[in-house]
C-alpha cells in the first residue's frame, strides 16, 4: 500500500487536494466560530480535527443506508484525506472520472475493502503524499520511546435526511438525527459544539472545516451572467434610438433576458446601472478570491519544496569564511539573557 505521511489541516491543502483528485467546484473553509457556519450555504460536510485518545468505540450503526460511502480507515496518516472523501464521495459534487470509478467499484464492497481501496489508489495516495513536510533525517521510533500526540479527523454530512458522523476509526457511521437538507447546519451546531467542549478543559487544538462551492468560479459565472445581461439593455437600448456605450449589437446577450425587457427607457437606464454596480462588486468578491488563491499556491510551493541542500550550503558557506560560530556563540547568549529576563 505504500506509506501515507501526515499533512497539515490547512484550507489551502485540502482545496489543492480535492483539485487535484479530480473534483470540480468545491473548496475548503476553516471556520473560526460555529456561528459563521451559517454564511455558507450549501455546505457539503465538515471535517473535524481533534486530539485522539483511545477509548472504548461508540455507538455505530449496524445497518444504514446502502448508498451511504463509509470506509474504514486502514492505515496510519491517512485521515486527513479519508475525511475529505467521506464527504466527497456523499456529495453530489462532480467527483471525475477516477473517484466515480472507485466510488462504484468498492460500493459494493464491506467499509474494511472500501478503506484498502483508498489506501492502494495511487491518485489520492500520490495526491496526499506530494504535501509531505521535507525532513533532513528519517528517525526510527524505539517500542520502548513514548509516543507523540495524535490527532485524527472526521467527518459531518448530511445525507437523505440523516445527520451522519463518519469516522474510520469506528465500526460504522454514527447518527445524530433526521433533518431536512435546509436545516442540517442549524442542526449540527450544538452537536459540533458538545464535541468541542468535550476538549475545553485540557485541549485547544481543534479545528473545523467546511467544503463548500468553490466561490470563485461562483464569482466568474456571475460576472458572466451579468455581462449578458448588460449587453442585452444596451442592445435594447439601441433599439430604441437610444445612444449606448460600444458597440453592444456585435456582442453575445441573454436572449431570454432581452425578450423580457420593457420599451420604458429609463427603467432600462435604472437597470442598466444598477447591473453595473452589480457587476464591480462581483468583480472586486473576485478580486479577493483570486489573491487567496494566489496565497495558498504559494504556501503550499514553500510547503513541498526541499529547502536543506540550500540550509546545508548555507552553513558550509559560514563555517568556511569562520561566521559560523560566532552566530552560535551569539545566539546562546541570547536564548541565556531571555531566559534570565
Amino acid at each position: 500500500m505504500g506509506e501515507w505521511c501526515t499533512i497539515e489541516s490547512d484550507p489551502g491543502v485540502f482545496t489543492e487536494l480535492i483539485r487535484k483528485i479530480g473534483v470540480k467546484g468545491a473548496e475548503v473553509e476553516e471556520i473560526y466560530s460555529i456561528d459563521f457556519l451559517s454564511q455558507y450555504n450549501p455546505i457539503h460536510g465538515l471535517i473535524f480535527l481533534f486530539k485522539w485518545e483511545s477509548g472504548p468505540k461508540k455507538p455505530t450503526l449496524d445497518f444504514y443506508d446502502p448508498e451511504l460511502f463509509f470506509a474504514h480507515q486502514v492505515i496510519q496518516n491517512a485521515c486527513a484525506t479519508q475525511a475529505i472523501l467521506a464527504v466527497l464521495l456523499n456529495s453530489k459534487l462532480a467527483l471525475g472520472d477516477e473517484l466515480a470509478r472507485l466510488k462504484e467499484f468498492t460500493m459494493p464492497l464491506p467499509p474494511s475493502d472500501r478503506g484498502l481501496a483508498i489506501s492502494n489508489s495511487d491518485l489520492i495516495r500520490n495526491t496526499h503524499n506530494s504535501f509531505a513536510q521535507q525532513e533532513p533525517f528519517e528517525f526510527i521510533q524505539s517500542k520502548n520511546q513514548k509516543k507523540g500526540e495524535s490527532y485524527h479527523f472526521v467527518s459531518y454530512i448530511h445525507f437523505r435526511g440523516r445527520i451522519y458522523e463518519l469516522d474510520g476509526l469506528q465500526n460504522g457511521p454514527i447518527l445524530h438525527g433526521e433533518c431536512h437538507e435546509d436545516e442540517w447546519v442549524e442542526h449540527i451546531k450544538p452537536i459540533i459544539a458538545k464535541r468541542i467542549e468535550e476538549f475545553s478543559g485540557n485541549e485547544i487544538r481543534f479545528n473545523l472545516l467546511a467544503i463548500v462551492n468553490n466561490k470563485r468560479e461562483l464569482f466568474k459565472k456571475e460576472l458572466n451572467a451579468t455581462t449578458l445581461k448588460i449587453v442585452a439593455i444596451k442592445t435594447k437600448l439601441m433599439s430604441l434610438d437610444q445612444e449606448v456605450e460600444g458597440d453592444e449589437m456585435e456582442s453575445e446577450f441573454d436572449e431570454d433576458y432581452f425578450s423580457a425587457l420593457s420599451d420604458d427607457v429609463d427603467a432600462l437606464k435604472l437597470e442598466l446601472e444598477y447591473l453595473k454596480k452589480e457587476f464591480d462588486k462581483t468583480s472586486q468578491e473576485l478580486s479577493l478570491e483570486n489573491i487567496k488563491y494566489d496565497k495558498w499556491k504559494v504556501e503550499n510551493q514553500r510547503r513541498k519544496h526541499n529547502y536543506i541542500p540550500f540550509i546545508f550550503q548555507l552553513l558550509e558557506k559560514l563555517a568556511d569564511e569562520q561566521k559560523l560560530i560566532p552566530l552560535l556563540d551569539a545566539a546562546k547568549e541570547k536564548q541565556a539573557r531571555t531566559k534570565n529576563k
